[in-house]
């Protein structure tokens, strides 16, 4: 009995760690993928930047609504902002809400000889 205990609790808790993980990964491809937009998308206006990150997540599953991008330039400068949460299910019926968010930003180097 002692056995079956502590492999319902070892798979639990790999539930929670392959879940967890599962959500980083997706932060971090997203803000890789908002960071090559902001360094070599010197010439997109910022609304069509804003369009590829939101792309972006729905690729990766990442739950990001249009009002949670922001994306500016300073001259030869471009942010990126993006905040997030998303639900992680670390146990059965158990929903945790994590509350992610980053900023990138590029400069152009567009003009330089």
């Amino acid at each position: 009995m002692k056995t079956v205990i502590k492999l319902v609790i070892f798979v639990a808790l790999a539930n929670a760690v392959v879940r967890t993980g599962l959500v980083a990964l997706g932060y971090y491809q997203l803000k890789d993928a908002a960071q090559q937009e902001a360094t070599w998308g010197s010439r997109v206006p910022p609304a069509q930047i804003a369009t590829h990150v939101l792309e972006k997540a729905a690729e990766l599953n990442v739950p990001l609504e249009a009002e949670n991008v922001d994306v500016s330039r300073d001259e030869n400068l471009t942010f990126i902002e993006v905040a997030y949460t998303q639900p992680i299910e670390l146990f059965p019926t158990f929903v945790y809400p994590v509350e992610l968010s980053f900023e990138v930003q590029a400069r152009t180097m567009t003009g330089l000889r």
